[in-house]
């Protein structure tokens, strides 16, 4: 083979690389910064009363040297008379719920950080969906403790009144419909959603949160997870401004503002 043909192999090879690395960076962010996130995403589980084993998925929003605190959706963790486990195997903790708002099915849950380490989130992180924009799905795969990614694609941003229609449930919810006038944002998207990913973080590729959960419509044909700005609005009160925080009104009626103006 001739020196030209060398020279020009190791030209083509250079570019295709090129071409690899300009094509991920287009989809955002870096393997770090999704990976970061991604092992911050756990199994939760706890023995409901009707002594029926409920698995789904939390992730860390912030953790220090004694406790760590992260987020779910709260039908994941409600009715838990024998407390809530994070983890498996040697890495499993007890974790307890220091705030809640059923009306967004959004839940804050904490245990003693122990040995392990987490990355924090902060809170430019939990940003607006944008429409059309990739997106990530991270959870616990049929409570089997195997945590799976779906790389998908945010469609819109919805009000859970259509989702609902469809079948979209939260404690409180289902009986009566959402109060007259109300509505809980949520993103729609196409990741894959399996069976215990509720409680799992929607992601787009630079590792932002978009979303909180996990809802198949009847027909499994729309996702859904509630705004990520309205779960952080619920982390917030329960750990920054440190009151535990329950109810079924919304976080404005309450005094929390929630800025859901901008496209993130």
């Amino acid at each position: 083979m001739t020196v030209k043909k060398h020279i020009m192999r190791a030209v083509c090879a250079a570019l295709a690389l090129l071409a690899v690395l300009f094509t991920f960076t287009a989809c955002g962010g870096t393997p770090e910064e999704v990976e970061a996130r991604r092992s911050n995403v756990l199994v939760v589980e706890h023995i409901d009363s009707a002594d029926e084993r409920v698995s789904g998925t939390c992730f860390v929003v912030s953790s220090d040297e004694r406790y760590t605190y992260a987020l779910t959706n709260y039908h994941v963790v409600t009715d838990a008379p024998d407390g809530i486990t994070v983890g498996s195997g040697a890495d499993e903790r007890t974790a307890e719920l220091v705030g809640y708002y059923e009306y967004h099915d959004i839940a804050v849950i904490c245990w003693k950080t122990g040995d392990a380490e987490y990355d924090t989130i902060p809170a430019e992180a939990f940003v607006a969906a944008e429409e059309g924009k990739g997106a990530w799905s991270t959870g616990n795969e049929h409570g089997r403790g195997k945590l799976i990614t779906d790389d998908g694609k945010t469609v819109t941003a919805d009000a859970v009144a259509d989702a609902y229609r469809l079948g979209w449930y939260a404690p409180g919810m289902h009986d009566e419909g959402l109060p007259d006038g109300k509505s809980v944002p949520v993103v729609e998207y196409t990741c894959s959603v399996e069976s215990g990913m509720s409680g799992c973080p929607i992601m787009d590729k630079r590792g932002n949160i978009i979303g909180v959960g996990a809802y198949r419509s009847e027909d499994s044909s729309r996702y859904y997870g509630v705004d990520a700005r309205i779960a952080y609005a619920v982390y917030e009160a329960a750990v920054i401004d440190g009151t535990f925080c329950e109810g079924y009104g919304s976080l404005n009626e309450r005094g929390k503002e929630v800025d859901l103006s901008g496209s993130g």
